[in-house]
Parts: C-alpha cells; structure tokens; sequence
C-alpha cells in the first residue's frame, strides 16, 4: 500500500515533534565519545607527553544549537577549572619557537630537578630557579647548571633557537575519524525514518 503525500508530510513532522531529535541527539552523543577516545588516542600516539594534562584535556561534547540543530565539538587544551594549556595550539597546528627576553630558549631536562617527579615544570622560567649558571660541555653544549659540593647537576639545556614544532593534527585526524564513524549512521537513521512504514 502507498502513502499519500499528506500521510509522508505528517510523518515527517511527528519525526521533527521530538522522536528523531532524540535519536540525533543520542547518535550525536555516541559520535562525540568516539571522538574524544580518538583525540585522547592520538595524543597518545603522536606526543611523548610529560604530565598527561593534554591527553586528559581531550573532550568530544555535543552542543544545541540555537537553530534547532546540533553541534559536535572535538577539542584539546581546555581545561575544567584550570587554565588553558598553551602548547596545545602548538603541538596542534606547528609552531616556531624563539627565545623571547634572552638569547636562549631554557629547556628543562626530563628527569633533572627542574621538573616534577610527574614532568611538571618546577618554576615557570629558569630565571626563577635558584643559583643556576650557565656551563658549557666538552661537546660544546650549553647548559644551565647548579654547582653542589658534589659537583654540578645540569637543570636547563640552553638552545638559541628558533625549534621548528612539526603539526601533529590530533584533533582535525580524529575529527576525520569520528565522520567516517558518524556519516553511514546518520544515513541509515535518516533512510529508516524516511522510509515507508
């Protein structure tokens, strides 16, 4: 039996009163934690993190938009309660990094005194650390060190810069990703809805 134009009109808008925008919402949902497992997997991947802090800032969510519509958001480096991770951008979309005050860029040694035993920074510059002179190595290498009576422990490399960070395009990858996962079932929701009963 066929449906009349009117029967289809007023199922479609029996769609629209409430039951697709809750099915939408609901695939929406899914779409954004298959995202944010993807960015936080990327992140994994593509970085040799410190602390964690940028994996953990990964988030998919879903936002309403004014129009009725929805919005599925993939981002990193925003954090609840704390503030944004400046790297992010960087890590992101690739940077040029270049000494701002000094002629050197200071860089903390992984696992020396200037980090945390979790690769947090101890200081925000390495003007703030206590008693540090620069010393250059036989290789030629110069360093920001700290004279002890057991001799010198190396805190800072120094590195005049400029370091090129390449992109690494976790989130606009796992955007991609979440489409691909998203766009067959956003189709076969909207043939079942559409489709004759």
């Amino acid at each position: 039996m066929s449906e009349t134009l009117e029967e289809f009109a007023d199922r479609l808008r029996k769609l629209e009163s409430g039951e697709m925008q809750k099915r939408l919402v609901r695939l929406a949902t899914a779409g954004a934690l298959v995202g944010e497992t993807k960015v936080k997997e990327n992140i994994s991947l593509r970085l040799r993190t410190r602390s964690g802090r940028l994996k953990r800032s990964g988030k998919g969510e879903v936002r309403t938009l004014q129009s009725k519509g929805l919005d599925l958001v993939l981002s990193a480096g925003s954090q609840r309660g704390g503030k944004p991770l400046i790297y992010a951008g960087a890590q992101e979309f690739g940077a040029t990094i270049r000494p701002k005050k000094g002629r050197y860029l200071a860089i903390p040694l992984s696992g020396g005194p200037a980090v945390t035993p979790a690769g947090e920074p101890r200081y925000t510059s390495a003007r703030r650390a206590p008693n540090l002179v620069p010393w250059r190595s036989k290789s030629g290498r110069l360093f920001l060190v700290q004279f002890t009576r057991t001799g010198l422990t190396p805190w800072y490399v120094l590195h005049p810069g400029p370091i090129k960070i390449k992109p690494k395009h976790f989130v606009r990858d796992a955007a991609k990703s979440t489409e691909a996962w998203l766009l067959p079932r956003l189709a076969k929701l909207l043939a079942a809805a559409l489709a004759q009963p």
